[in-house]
């Protein structure tokens, strides 16, 4: 148990040291292309860093995770099926496996500046309340959780 406690904490210290990038964003009005490009890159980081938290919480309950080309999406079935995150949570990042998806393999000209931004405010909201239920399963430090966000 330690074990996974000490990986999940180390994934936590990734995501909170990538979200004051994703907060200083929100000061400027338009972001040139490479800007955005690194907006979306942190986006795509903190939800690698979510999905490799599920992972290892399946793992330890002996959770078979397929190989198939929609493991992304499968794991948040299995995370809701196995009570480790709440189908809300699951609907909420359901969208980030999919910009995760995108991000990953397209241009980065062809993103989407709005729709980047709707997706950066929002994943602070998405992680409190992923966070505050993985807390419900494992003991971790009390100032894992981002509460001052930048509109």
């Amino acid at each position: 148990m330690v074990n996974i406690i000490r990986k999940i904490s180390a994934e936590i210290s990734y995501i909170e040291r990538t979200i004051p990038d994703i907060q200083s964003a929100f000061d400027k009005n338009n972001l040139n292309s490479l800007e955005l490009r690194g907006l979306a890159k942190c986006i795509h980081e903190i939800y690698n860093g979510i999905e490799k938290i599920l992972k290892q919480i399946l793992l330890s309950k002996y959770v078979n995770i397929s190989d198939s080309k929609s493991w992304h999406k499968d794991i948040l079935t299995l995370s809701v099926s196995n009570s480790v995150i709440s189908e809300n949570t699951a609907d909420l990042l359901y969208e980030y496996t999919t910009f995760r998806h995108y991000a990953a393999h397209a241009y980065g000209f062809r993103l989407d500046e709005e729709r980047v931004f709707e997706l950066a405010k929002n994943i602070i909201i998405v992680w409190n309340q992923y966070l505050s239920e993985i807390r419900k399963l494992y003991p971790l430090e009390s100032n894992s959780t981002i509460t001052k966000e930048k509109q």
